[in-house]
């Protein structure tokens, strides 16, 4: 069950995932549909994710769950966050890696945008948390422990990135 001991679910959104949830479960799986009957607001979907309660590292046999990393800046400062390890046959990129830092203050903030360029105000939001320059924190290089996970996630952040589907189709890179 994905109780936690205090009776209520551990069935937790994308969205609302926090530093908290990964310093208690490193690793955290998509919901199987047997999960579906446990206490979420009425529902589960696509978003709806479990702690991982296996032993660790955890390794190929689960094709896709989000793993706690640590985002290193261009500085040397570390920060917590986490990554998404995407299905077998889906390339390992920024896009699929959806890495998530968590700021001191407990803001949560990530760096692929899809086809939306990021607002000013995100990335001002994100200076201010950080408190540093642009070269102080780009790029970013996002790793995972392997005394969590097999599979590597590394990956280096150059910026805020999104895809830009005008002639030349291809990632954008704004800092």
């Amino acid at each position: 069950m994905n109780m936690n001991p205090n009776g209520e679910s551990r069935l937790k959104q994308f969205g609302d995932l926090s530093a908290a949830d990964f310093d208690a479960y490193p690793v955290w799986v998509p919901c199987r549909p047997e999960d579906g009957d446990e206490p979420r607001d009425g529902h589960t979907d696509d978003d709806t994710y479990r702690p991982y309660l296996d032993a660790l590292p955890i390794g190929c046999d689960v094709p896709v769950f989000l793993a706690s990393t640590t985002l290193t800046l261009a500085d040397g400062t570390a920060f917590e966050g986490f990554a998404t390890r995407p299905a077998d046959g889906v390339t390992f990129d920024l896009s699929t890696a959806r890495p998530q830092l968590f700021a001191s203050a407990g803001q949560r903030f990530g760096f692929w945008f899809g086809n939306s360029s990021p607002t000013s105000s995100q990335k001002s939001d994100f200076y201010t948390a950080m408190g540093k320059s642009a070269d102080a924190i780009f790029p970013i290089v996002n790793a995972v422990s392997p005394d969590i996970s097999q599979i590597d996630l590394t990956i280096h952040i150059p910026g805020f990135c999104h895809y830009d589907p005008t002639p030349p189709p291809g990632p954008v890179v704004e800092t």
